[in-house]
């Protein structure tokens, strides 16, 4: 559906807030295609331009949104802001006196202030400070100078403050003022700079780009190095909490995020991703309450219900979540399309039938529910990966072992091993082996660390080298055989030579099957070839459209 201007607009000024540059970048400039002299957008944009250091590209739509609408306050503040950023000082103050006859306070020129107070150095006349010594000020008394000064310090610039007391104590040296002024900045500097810098926005999107680009390792190191300059940034310890989690440590990704939220108890996003964190774990419960304490300090948070939707045990809790998150947001795709597969399963299948009359006929959500509405029997639906395995394991053959394909951290092992006691998993331990859709080759590596579980055997290497060796030998058959490669070769390579431990009371759970953009050609791919080949056929006895899961079991063994 296409956005009218007003929409575009506000989703980006939405992404913009939450610090996705890209994504604000795209919506404000869908608005300028529409209307190219649009004074928000121009300005925004702007904004973006100067945010990651691309100040002269940023002037054209700064100059833009001045031109249409000359009565925006803001928009003189950033245009002289983005001059003096340049050093086009005598620029800035051409654009600083147009902005006074409109009736702008010179007061709020905060930035382009020191700059051109350093710039010009002659004598001021006694009692005022003089245009000449302080450009910035303009016509300014002396205790209009003292109240720039102190509302600097407030919003934290203490440097600029500190300065301008300086100006000031040269011409007036007994000025008392300007010299508890000084003496209380000095005095709580340490601690006014631990709360107070914040990154900037080339720090912050650097470490944006790092992790949309799935370089975790990069985002911890830099997040950390960041540290030290910023000891008390809540926002690095976000940052932290994502590169620990994009590289399996959830433990360490947890603790980052607890750490987020101390300092910044309305922190949303920082819930929010720690629910993620505290789900992947199987920690439901925690889980739960960190996305409502998400919602709590942002009542206008759509993933937030969505996610909430994935943690929900019955597909009413489900629809309730998905109902809200609509609500916030009526365009959310997945809770639109996934609504309509809820409501299949309660029995009324005319959404789903619209959606496939629809252009969303081809999207991945629609052509998974396609394949679950025309199978032989409906299979049980489950909304997160530890339900599926509840039941899944509550069905099995608890006199078995277990075996898993793609090991990773072991989370899923140290789930299943609780109750089959002996477990067999194989990995590299060296993330994935090629590229696989979007995800590059290494992508969940464990750097080779082998997670020690009591019960577990683990067989290291590429599923080629070392599947063959291992069951040449008898080996007993399987209760469970949890498929968690992501690529067709993978796959395959596994259900091939694992075919003497599969017999007709063995489940196949495939943790990446649905929903993907081409799930096709993965692991469902890697299953009918498998039944083809060995004339089987498979009975799916679960799924899960959250959690991408389906269990299976074959027949004709």
């Amino acid at each position: 559906m296409e956005l009218t201007v007003s929409q575009a607009l506000k989703k980006g000024i939405a992404a913009h807030k939450a610090g996705m540059v890209q994504e604000a970048d795209r919506y404000y400039t869908a608005v300028l295609k529409a209307q190219p002299r649009h004074p928000e957008a121009n300005h925004n944009l702007g904004i973006l331009a100067v945010g990651i250091g691309k100040l002269q590209e940023a002037l054209p739509f700064l100059k833009t949104a001045l031109e249409v609408n000359p009565d925006k306050e803001q928009f003189w503040i950033s245009y002289i802001d983005a001059l003096t950023k340049l050093n086009r000082l005598e620029e800035a103050t051409g654009v600083i006196a147009k902005a006074k006859s409109k009736g702008i306070s010179a007061e709020n020129f905060h930035k382009v202030s020191v700059k051109l107070a350093e710039a010009n150095t002659s004598k001021p006349s006694d009692g005022v400070v003089d245009k000449s010594q302080l450009k910035f000020l303009g016509s300014l008394k002396l205790a209009q100078a003292i109240k720039l000064a102190k509302n600097k310090a407030k919003n934290g610039a203490n440097e600029e403050a500190e300065k301008i007391y300086r100006e000031i104590l040269k011409k007036f040296p007994k000025n008392k003022k300007a010299i508890n002024g000084i003496k209380v900045l000095t005095k709580n500097s340490f601690v006014k700079k631990s709360k107070l810098q914040k990154l900037d926005q080339v720090q912050r999107q650097m470490l944006i780009n790092f992790h949309e680009k799935g370089q975790f390792k990069l985002l911890l190191t830099s997040a950390t190095n960041l540290l030290l300059e910023f000891p008390s940034s809540s926002e690095l310890y976000n940052f932290i909490g994502a590169a620990n989690k994009g590289l399996g440590e959830l433990e360490s990704s947890i603790i980052a995020y607890n750490k987020a939220v101390a300092l910044k108890p309305d922190y949303a996003d920082a819930y929010y991703n720690r629910g993620i964190a505290l789900e992947q774990k199987g920690q439901l419960k925690e889980a739960i309450n960190s996305y409502k304490k998400a919602i709590e300090n942002r009542a206008d948070y759509p993933k937030a219900f969505w996610n909430l939707s994935g943690t929900a045990e019955q597909i009413t809790e489900a629809k309730n979540w998905i109902e809200k998150c609509l609500l916030v947001d009526p365009e959310y795709e997945q809770a639109k399309l996934t609504l309509c597969a809820l409501d299949y399963y309660l029995g009324d299948k005319s959404g789903f039938k619209s959606l496939m009359n629809s252009s969303y006929k081809d999207h991945p959500y629609v052509r998974s529910f396609a394949w679950v509405f025309n199978l032989p029997t409906l299979p049980e639906l489950h909304f997160h990966r530890w339900a599926l395995f509840d039941r899944i394991v509550e069905i099995s053959k608890k006199d078995r072992p277990f075996y898993e394909f793609g090991v990773w951290r072991g989370e899923s092992f140290k789930y299943l091993i609780k109750t089959f006691k002996t477990g067999y998993g194989f990995d590299t331990f060296e993330g994935l082996p090629e590229a696989w859709h979007n995800e590059s080759a290494g992508t969940y590596s464990s750097d080779g660390n082998i997670p020690k579980i009591k019960g577990g055997e683990f067989i290291v290497g590429k599923f080629e080298d070392t599947l063959p060796g291992f069951f040449e030998e008898p080996r007993p058959k399987a209760s469970i055989i949890n498929l968690d490669a992501d690529l067709y070769s993978s796959t395959i390579c596994a259900l091939n030579y694992a075919a003497s431990v599969i017999d007709q009371h063995t489940i196949l759970i495939f943790d990446e099957f649905l929903i993907n953009e081409n799930w096709e050609l993965d692991e469902y791919r890697a299953l009918n070839e498998f039944c083809e080949k060995n004339k089987y056929e498979y009975e799916v006895i679960a799924v899960s459209f959250f959690s991408k899961q389906v269990a299976v079991k074959i027949q004709g063994i």
